[in-house]
């Protein structure tokens, strides 16, 4: 696969368009010369509709023939397993793809704080939140799929949701793209508390898709092309670099689901790639599917049992059998909650070359997801189709899966995993905005994350005294200096601030049309005092001052006769 942009000669790209067209039309050619030939004097003949032909040299022209559509065959079979060139440019939140007139879009929307994806059920335990994935599935277009990937780079932990569209042209990708990214914040805010979430842009966005894509000769471009619907494509000289080793392994089966209040399956996989250092992602595709062969399996094996029931040779595995049947077409009912899915685990080298042991991946993927109906783990060949399907998070191995099954390869972290894992936040109730929407504004309620509505005190409010108390670095300075702003700017209140600091709030000085005074004591000569001034006042007025002071600041209360001669002293002769 080559990914291919502007800036260079299109005459390659043209030529393998062309050969493909070719030999196309040679095996259409021979084919058609083939049936024709078998028509003429074969079968019209043989139902008496035409003569028999005399033909010399009929068997060599037979076997011409036959060698002809069989070499154009395998010609056609050989350039259509060939990945065509993929052209490739990005367009603010989206990035495009090309390759033989079809276009594709991706878009990224990256978590960078989310909550656990548990609820709590009537009879106790835990459960993973179903609700999010059935309505994610509510209104998706046949044309686009959804990659929920999760996974580890250079020990940085990472969730992201990519959103995969394909359509005649870029503005109907973009549409599409953008109906499903607004679509799927709404469902993500909707359903998880405290979820932070970024769609990525520009070159953030390029280097999120293409990171880690294994190709076998990988080109980037500095320019991006918007000429995507062009007749014409570019294509850029290859750097004959050949990618890293990477291991693809394909999760078959149905996924052992198991949350509890301390773990979910996900945030388990994350913490055991941090703790051994390992840099992998886990890769779920889903799109929607209805309960086709499962329910014609259902209705197969009931009907078995049934026939037995009458011929009364039915036993008690049968019986058992006919429970779970029944179990399992309650589950059936519901057609809006099946999902064609492909769950993958792709792990590359880390900073030292070095890939994670392939056992260690495999227990690994065991451990958390492995049970009795799970199935093989399959490890892919790496080839460029696999990579073309990885660049845009498309179905590898697809697999139907119910939406309580699903929700064990789709679930956030319970446990605290750097960079993803929301902050415990105090639930403090809003109050209502007739209460807080005040001229003296100092701030804004927020609620999930976000900012709600502003929120401001009265003027009339600080005519009486006011203690602003917190611990060091909670914001006490900052909240006084907003408030003193926003009141020089609204009202005409002077102040004077004593900054025993010196450094605090010097940048008040010219804010506002209202007179702000700083004082530094220490430092302004205007406000300093010299206790041992007599002209201030008399000697033994400087002493009194003096002995109060030093009691305040000793850990006794009388001086010694020593001090109290030595205060004299000082004071009558200062």
């Amino acid at each position: 696969m080559k990914i291919i942009g502007e800036n260079a000669d299109n005459t390659t790209l043209l030529k393998r368009v062309s050969r493909r067209t070719y030999i196309f039309h040679l095996w259409a050619s021979a084919s058609l010369a083939s049936l024709v030939y078998f028509l003429i004097f074969y079968m019209l003949p043989l139902v008496q509709i035409l003569p028999v032909w005399p033909f010399f040299y009929k068997g060599v022209f037979e076997v011409g023939l036959f060698i002809a559509t069989l070499v154009t065959s395998a010609m056609l079979v050989g350039v259509s397993t060939q990945i065509p060139p993929i052209q490739i440019c990005t367009e603010e939140d989206i990035l495009f793809l090309r390759s033989l007139g079809k276009i594709v879009g991706l878009t990224c929307l990256q978590i960078s704080s989310v909550s656990p994806s548990l609820e709590n059920e009537p009879g106790g335990g835990t459960k993973y939140n179903t609700a999010m994935l059935l309505a994610m599935r509510n209104g998706m277009s046949k044309d686009v799929t959804i990659a929920y990937e999760v996974g580890v780079s250079n020990n940085e932990p990472f969730i992201r949701i990519f959103i995969t569209a394909s359509g005649r042209n870029k503005e109907q990708v973009r549409i599409i793209l953008g109906r499903e990214a607004m679509r799927i914040e709404a469902v993500l805010v909707a359903s998880l508390v405290n979820v932070e979430l970024e769609q990525l842009k520009g070159k953030a966005l390029e280097n999120t898709i293409i990171e880690h894509i294994p190709t076998r000769l990988y080109c980037r471009t500095s320019a991006y092309t918007t000429q995507l619907e062009s007749s014409s494509d570019a294509y850029c000289e290859t750097n004959n670099t050949i990618d890293s080793e990477f291991q693809v392994f394909s999760l078959q089966g149905i996924p052992r689901v198991y949350p509890s209040a301390h773990s979910s399956q996900i945030g388990t996989f994350l913490s055991t790639l941090l703790k051994q250092g390992y840099n992998a992602s886990f890769t779920c595709v889903f799109s929607p599917s209805k309960p086709g062969k499962e329910r014609r399996r259902m209705e197969q094996e009931w009907r078995s049992i049934r026939e037995k029931e009458k011929k009364k040779n039915d036993s008690l595995a049968d019986q058992s059998s006919k429970t779970e049947l029944i179990q399992e077409y309650k589950l059936l009912k519901g057609a809006d909650v099946w999902f064609e899915t492909s769950a993958f685990v792709r792990t590359i080298k880390n900073n030292e070359g070095q890939l994670p042991p392939k056992e260690a991946i495999m227990g690994m993927i065991l451990s958390i997801w492995g049970g009795d109906e799970f199935g093989a783990i399959r490890e892919h060949q790496t080839n460029e189709r696999l990579a073309l399907r990885l660049l845009m998070r498309k179905h590898i191995k697809r697999k139907r899966l119910h939406v309580n099954s699903l929700a064990a390869y789709i679930n956030t972290p319970v446990q605290q995993i750097p960079l993803v894992s929301a902050t415990s936040l105090p639930n403090l109730p809003i109050p209502h905005k007739v209460f807080v929407d005040n001229e003296l504004q100092i701030g804004h309620s927020v609620y999930g994350g976000r900012r709600i509505a502003p929120v401001g005190l009265k003027s009339e409010w600080l005519r009486e005294h006011v203690a602003i108390l917190g611990a060091t670095g909670s914001g006490k300075t900052t909240l006084v200096k907003k408030l003193i702003a926003e009141l020089s700017t609204k009202t005409t209140v002077t102040w004077w601030i004593f900054d025993l600091k010196g450094s605090e709030y010097a940048d008040l000085v010219n804010i506002g049309s209202q007179e702000v005074l700083v004082l530094r004591p220490g430092l302004d000569p205007l406000i300093t005092m010299d206790l041992i001034d007599p002209s201030v006042d008399s000697p033994h007025s400087t002493y009194t001052i003096l002995r109060e002071l030093i009691r305040e600041r000793g850990a006794t209360s009388e001086l010694s006769p020593a001090m109290e001669k030595l205060l004299r002293a000082r004071s009558s002769t200062g």
